[in-house]
């Protein structure tokens, strides 16, 4: 893996939460809240912060619930796939994000849920085992495989086209 900090990325519905690394990828801190109702507003600014922070690789929460595939899951997929197609070129990967919503609250002093924290969270599980990082295929490989054992418990669920 080329030198580079990392950026972290919590992508829920309504805000995204950015975090990024130190330059020796040894810790996270929170960067960020970006209002995901305006998407292209956000990717150019995550593109401004690639190149302002030497950024080589960014790392998505992907909410799995129970390990499984979820529509949520499925959501944030699409959101990812969004911002692949215009971050070209830059790598992506995945990590399990359970339960770090909850535990960033622990980190802000009003208790208040913070996607910035959660973001650097989701970082940190990467930086400190980089091999929990998924590439693009294991996740699409992940989703094939859930979307069609769901087919048999649930024949009329059509997931979003990507």
């Amino acid at each position: 893996m080329t030198q580079g900090r990392w950026m972290g990325l919590d992508l829920g519905l309504r805000w995204w939460g950015v975090s990024l690394s130190d330059v020796d990828r040894k810790t996270a801190r929170p960067l960020a809240v970006l209002p995901a109702s305006d998407r292209p507003a956000c990717v150019r600014r995550i593109q401004a912060w690639l190149g302002d922070y030497g950024v080589s690789r960014v790392v998505i929460g992907l909410p799995l619930y129970e390990g499984q595939w979820t529509r949520t899951t499925e959501m944030v997929f699409a959101q990812a796939g969004y911002l692949r197609r215009r971050l070209r070129g830059m790598p992506l990967g995945f990590v399990d994000e359970r339960e770090t919503s909850q535990d960033a609250r622990l980190y802000t002093a009003t208790g208040k849920r913070d996607d910035a924290w959660a973001a650097a969270l989701i970082l940190q599980r990467a930086l400190d085992d980089p091999g929990a990082v998924w590439s693009w295929d294991d996740v699409r490989s992940l989703r094939r495989r859930s979307l069609s054992a769901s087919k048999v418990r649930d024949p009329d669920f059509q997931p979003p086209e990507l």
